[in-house]
């Protein structure tokens, strides 16, 4: 939230309806959606290369909707998948997530004529897939352990707390097997 205020701060003292301030913001986001879009189809490239096949079971949990509250003894999705599979599910969810909000912005800027969010959203993406958790252990080198294990933990927004993420633990799988009429061979040896 600092980053965002110190921008627009920032941006404030710039005379935003020069056309060559607008140029070159506009040449600014491009180029930094376009190295968001080209780091994340590399990191495809890399994780299919690295083919880690290490089987991956959780349970997604369920989604709440607008016709009301997600029902408690609803047990969930489970998910069966590989490490590399849900490496690239979650990259192709930041190119989704650029491209939306590329064509948002798109919206803002070219029909109502906003220029202050292209200076901001030219590093917002940028520092988000940076800190990614798939960027972390592709091509930082980190080790899956901690907040970096698959499947990764769903950051609250805002900070608020709840448990909204994937669940890994047996009796949540065992529940989510049972629901969906799934019997494995670690069901039935425990």
């Amino acid at each position: 939230m600092a980053f965002v205020f110190g921008s627009m701060q920032l941006v404030k003292n710039w005379d935003l309806t020069s056309p060559d301030v607008i140029f070159k913001l506009r040449v600014t986001y491009v180029t930094c959606q376009a190295l968001v879009l080209a780091t994340c189809y590399c990191l495809i490239a890399l994780v299919k290369s690295r083919n880690d096949t290490t089987p991956l079971r959780y349970v997604e949990p369920p989604k709440p909707s607008l016709a009301g509250p997600v029902d408690p003894n609803d047990p969930g999705v489970l998910v069966e998948t590989t490490n590399k599979d849900y490496d690239i599910a979650e990259i192709k969810k930041i190119i989704n997530q650029t491209l939306v909000a590329m064509g948002i912005l798109g919206v803002m800027h070219l029909q109502f004529k906003f220029v202050q969010p292209l200076f901001i959203q030219s590093i917002l993406p940028i520092k988000n897939t940076i800190a990614h958790k798939v960027v972390q252990i592709h091509l930082w080198g980190l080790k899956a352990e901690g907040d970096l294990k698959r499947p990764f933990k769903v950051d609250s927004p805002f900070g608020l707390g709840g448990d909204n993420g994937p669940k890994t633990d047996k009796a949540s799988v065992r529940k989510a097997e049972k629901a969906a009429g799934i019997t494995s061979s670690e069901t039935k040896d425990d």
